[in-house]
């Protein structure tokens, strides 16, 4: 498989975006990089140092100017081999406040813009002869949790898009990476609605990141204890698995 060399990365401004540019960067890859915080990406660059980077400021939401933008990135780097599409949305809401705009805008985040991303660059990676794409999904795609249903409804969706590309492309020597973590240390991680006990750091789930897409495993789930809960917890009975999914949730909400 051809060592990757230049990578598009969603979400680059802070958290565990910068921290995955990072050690790409550290493993000779090259960098294109998105975000809608300008400062962030300024930032990164100056974190980056002499390594090559090319930023570019986007609004995910849009999608007819993403898809535009997108268009006018790839002509300039036809090179991009990996897409790491780590951009995202969670913000929980209770069933009797629910705003189906709020709703709207994680399926308009962290599902749709991704699909702009894939209908831009599968088709390049099809005709250049290859390509990755690593998508930060989460556990929370796994099992369906109170307060967090636009969050995990729309991850599980994702899920179930890069499933079908990967099973489509699968003699196309386009592989695909399908991050689904725990939590991490993030500012969305934090603000979610669950009573987490403790957290990953950004760098320790940035090198498992990088390292797995590095390797293309196909599937990265992490860490192992919580993944092997929300396994027993979908084969519990419905009734036992709601009790204990609502002592897990953070009451605030």
């Amino acid at each position: 498989m051809a060592r990757i060399k230049k990578a598009l990365v969603t979400g680059a401004a802070g958290g565990i975006g910068s921290e995955i540019c990072v050690r790409l960067a550290l493993k000779g890859v090259s960098l294109v990089v998105c975000d809608i915080n300008q400062a962030g990406l300024d930032a990164l660059v100056a974190k980056l140092g002499s390594n090559p980077v090319d930023t570019f400021v986007a609004d995910v939401v849009d999608h007819e100017g993403l898809e535009k933008t997108l268009l006018e990135v790839a002509a300039k780097h036809p090179d991009i081999d990996l897409l790491v599409l780590n951009a995202g949305i969670d913000k929980p809401q209770r069933a009797e406040k629910f705003d189906w705009r709020l709703g709207k805008l994680h399926f308009d985040i962290n599902t749709t813009a991704n699909y702009v991303f894939l209908s831009v660059f599968i088709p390049r990676f099809i005709k250049q002869g290859g390509g990755h794409v690593t998508t930060l999904i989460s556990l929370g795609g796994l099992l369906g949790c109170p307060y967090e249903h636009a969050y995990n409804g729309s991850k599980a969706a994702l899920r179930m898009i890069i499933d079908g590309y990967r099973a489509e492309l699968v003699d196309r020597n386009i592989t695909f990476t399908s991050v689904l973590p725990g939590y991490i240390k993030t500012p969305m991680a934090v603000d979610n609605a669950f009573n987490v006990k403790s957290y990953m750091t950004v760098e320790y789930a940035a090198e498992k990141i990088v390292n797995g897409t590095m390797q293309r495993v196909p599937y990265l789930k992490f860490p192992f204890m919580s993944w092997f809960q929300i396994v027993l917890l979908n084969l519990l009975p419905l009734g036992l698995r709601h009790k204990m999914l609502r002592k897990e949730m953070d009451q605030k909400f």
